[in-house]
């Protein structure tokens, strides 16, 4: 009761969240959406010469390759398991930006933009409150 829960999709009235590493669904008659985040869009090619820099459009292209391999709490291998906070310290690393292995400190090296001024490459920070707990490219 009272527990937050991150959705991931809906259908039929049901939600399909993730708790303890377990996916499973939720009737709507149990679920109280409290807070609904903007949807992130896609990136699934990003083209030399569409007005962003090389290095963003080379970044982007070396952070896809990695794309759905294993999510691992506390890893930092971009091939055999990684956390969100790690995948965006080695990529970021293969571009010369030192970033520390924490979501909450990344911050930190970089400016705060609004949404609507992001480009591709930018970190994308999430959380509940004013608390970090997400970062994603």
């Amino acid at each position: 009761v009272g527990e937050d829960l991150v959705v991931e999709d809906t259908k039929d009235g049901w939600y399909k969240v993730e708790v303890d590493d377990q996916k499973g669904y939720i009737s709507g008659d149990y679920v109280e959406v409290t807070e609904k985040l903007p949807t992130a869009s896609t990136v699934k090619e990003l083209e030399y010469g569409e007005g962003y820099t090389d290095s963003r459009v080379s970044l982007v292209q070396f952070a896809l390759q990695f794309v759905g391999n294993r999510y691992v709490w506390g890893g930092t291998s971009l091939t055999n398991g990684i956390d969100c906070s790690g995948f965006t310290m080695q990529v970021y690393a293969r571009y010369g930006v030192g970033l520390p292995h924490h979501a909450a400190s990344q911050p930190a090296y970089g400016k705060r933009i609004r949404a609507s001024e992001a480009k591709p490459g930018d970190l994308f920070f999430y959380g509940s409150g004013s608390s970090i707990s997400h970062v994603g490219i």
